[in-house]
């Protein structure tokens, strides 16, 4: 065989081979896309129901400082920590996909479902205002070891300096974290939702 007539050979040798390659990459994306799992659906009754808010959070960055907001006992300090909460208190009612596609009606649960963050933020409030009056302790109790485990959950690793007598300050550090306003807004667009459907409600 000549040297031009090896060098065709090798040519349509590989090109055969990326052609068998080709259709085996295509196959698997065809396999794939009809194996795609429609997004699961929740009928909220029982234990039917996901494990986290149905929505996509980013990670956004995070300054820690030492803000003159949120103290313990000042005329706005119960304002704000109130406003951390929101109207809904942390609540939101989930809404059930309707079955029929011509039916345009949406379907609000009467089922309230706490989510974790506001959950916390209440815990510090709770625990706030234990500090100032003393009030109530046992709920205090429950929010110690409800924020115990919500920190040990997120296992923040960023380093924080000495700051003095062996105390670690921590301020200035930049953590990256998820984006909480995703959460708040989520909150927000529920509450309007119930808002002007719950007099339709079903479940």
């Amino acid at each position: 065989m000549n040297e031009r007539a090896r060098n065709l050979y090798i040519a349509a040798a590989l090109a055969l081979v990326l052609n068998v390659v080709a259709v085996f990459h295509n196959l698997r994306l065809i396999s794939a896309s009809q194996n795609m799992e429609s997004p699961r659906i929740y009928s909220y009754q029982g234990d039917d129901y996901p494990q986290e808010l149905p929505i996509e959070i980013t990670t956004v960055a995070l300054k820690f400082d030492d803000t003159p907001h949120y103290r313990l006992n000042t005329s706005e300090s119960m304002g704000e920590y109130m406003s951390m909460i929101g109207p809904y208190k942390g609540f939101f009612r989930p809404v059930i996909p309707n079955d029929d596609p011509n039916d345009k009606a949406i379907r609000v649960s009467e089922r309230l479902f706490g989510i974790s963050m506001f959950h916390q933020l209440h815990c510090l409030d709770k625990i706030r205002s234990v500090l100032v009056s003393g009030s109530n302790p046992r709920h205090a109790q429950h929010c110690m070891n409800y924020l115990r485990q919500s920190v040990l959950c997120r296992a923040d690793t960023m380093l924080d300096p000495e700051f003095k007598d062996g105390v670690a300050g921590g301020v200035g550090a930049v953590h990256v974290c998820r984006d909480w306003s995703a959460v708040y807004a989520y909150a927000q667009d529920n509450w309007e939702l119930w808002g002007r459907k719950k007099h339709n409600a079903v479940v």
